[in-house]
């Protein structure tokens, strides 16, 4: 993973691209020269082989013979005779005597030069040679000088100009050379070029979410990376005042909620205290209930406005009570229905959190379970730090689950669907895991881990 990552940096690839380019260009410029030797080879040999031949004309000597050289006077036919004795040339079959150079089926190239030169290149293969045959007037014939060049490839004579020996020799250690120049060059200016980007990302990395400054410090030139900081540092400040307007909101709103909601409760205290017959008792039952959850809402939204887990207050809850406390609470949602409540959490178990939060995510978690089933029963238990509640209702659609957390997104008409908007909240902002499987028709199970 981490060389995934190292091959992903910026640096790297533009070390790479610094690389590639002067490896392409090498070569590029690798087989250009090449290709400029070779034109050049052919045109040094046969300004040499021209210069022996008109040499031999102005002295009237015929060339000696050597390795690779043979001088013969005569006419084309019998030249055409020699060839095909002395270097396997092969006659095309249609031909007829008197045969000519043309008819030679190993002939690859014919030059005509000035004053009645000729310049006839055959190709050479396993059993035929490698012949270049120079042409020029000698009194009344002509003057044939053939050269075997098969020697040149393999580079067995020394004076032969060897192309393939000045590839492998000069310009492939040539490309190896500059592409590593390239490597080391580019190192080089990644490091100058990206350091006020590293130091910009270092500056991120250290902002404290909590403490947000107002502007992005240091000395950047007024280039993109200058642009990117003042950038950054107006959008942190914007946020910045973002946060605090919602922070102030949240506290201004909460603590006016307060004042109603308590002397409500204080009202439905009193009036709960008086004498009510069956059906007031049960609508003043409701009325309390939903006014300490809206006051437990409220609490809620003030906690989740600091935004900072660490200021949250933990301590050692035992579950089994606070499960009891919150079924008994939302009892009244299965007053009509046939669902039995299991509790299996073991009397001894607990955890480290916040009491108020947990106590609201467990609300939540199984007021949606008795909402949702109708028929079955409920089940909370507690295993390897993860508290479960399964139920056996209605389910979620495949189509749907990934929707559960929205806000204001529910699977009844009446619902507000706030509720695991602000589970997933929570669970969040205290790093928390909620993981959630159903199937439609069969149930849901909602487990919920704390570490």
């Amino acid at each position: 993973m981490r060389i995934k990552a190292y091959l992903k940096s910026l640096r790297v690839r533009i070390v790479l691209a610094f690389a590639t380019l002067a490896l392409v260009s090498s070569i590029g410029y690798s087989f250009f020269a090449w290709f400029i030797f070779d034109v050049t080879d052919d045109r040094l040999f046969n300004w040499y082989a021209l210069e022996i031949s008109r040499h031999a004309q102005t002295t009237q000597q015929i060339p000696l013979d050597s390795v690779n050289r043979r001088s013969l006077v005569g006419s084309e036919f019998q030249i055409v005779q020699f060839l095909t004795q002395e270097y396997g040339q092969a006659i095309h079959p249609y031909a007829k005597p008197p045969y000519r150079f043309e008819d030679l089926l190993g002939i690859s190239h014919k030059t005509a030069y000035p004053d009645n030169y000729i310049v006839y290149d055959f190709e050479g293969s396993a059993e035929q040679a490698e012949l270049q045959v120079v042409v020029s007037p000698w009194q009344q014939q002509k003057l044939y000088v053939i050269y075997d060049i098969s020697g040149f490839d393999s580079g067995s004579d020394p004076s032969t100009f060897n192309a393939d020996k000045f590839v492998l020799l000069i310009l492939v250690p040539l490309a190896i050379l500059i592409t590593l120049l390239a490597v080391l060059l580019s190192m080089g200016l990644t490091r100058s070029v990206l350091k006020p980007l590293t130091n910009l990302a270092k500056q991120v990395e250290k902002v404290d979410p909590q403490r947000l400054p107002k502007r992005i410090y240091g000395q950047f030139f007024p280039d993109e990376v200058g642009s990117l900081a003042n950038t950054l540092s107006t959008l942190m400040k914007r946020i910045g005042e973002y946060v605090d307007n919602e922070k102030r909101f949240s506290r201004e709103v909460s603590h006016e909620l307060r004042t109603p909601t308590t002397s409500l409760t204080m009202a439905l205290d009193l009036l709960q205290n008086t004498q009510l017959d069956e059906t007031q008792a049960k609508l003043a039952g409701r009325m309390h209930r939903a006014t300490c959850e809206m006051t437990q809402l409220i609490n809620t939204f003030l906690l989740l406005a600091k935004n900072n887990p660490d200021e949250h207050q933990t301590e050692n809850i035992p579950l089994y009570p606070l499960v009891e406390q919150v079924i008994d609470k939302l009892s009244y949602l299965l007053a009509s229905k046939d669902v039995a409540i299991i509790n299996e959490l073991d009397k001894h178990a607990q955890c480290h959190a916040n009491r108020t939060l947990l106590e609201i995510v467990l609300s939540n978690l199984l007021r949606n379970a008795f909402q949702y089933t109708h028929t079955g029963q409920v089940r909370v238990h507690f295993k390897d730090a993860c508290l479960s509640v399964q139920d056996t209702g209605f389910g979620i659609p495949a189509s749907e689950i990934n929707n559960i957390n929205q806000a204001f997104y529910s699977l009844q008409p009446d619902g507000v669907g706030l509720g695991m908007s602000i589970v997933q909240r929570i669970v969040w902002q205290l790093d928390w895991k909620l993981e959630v499987v159903s199937e439609a028709g069969e149930g849901t199970e909602v487990k919920l881990c704390i570490d």
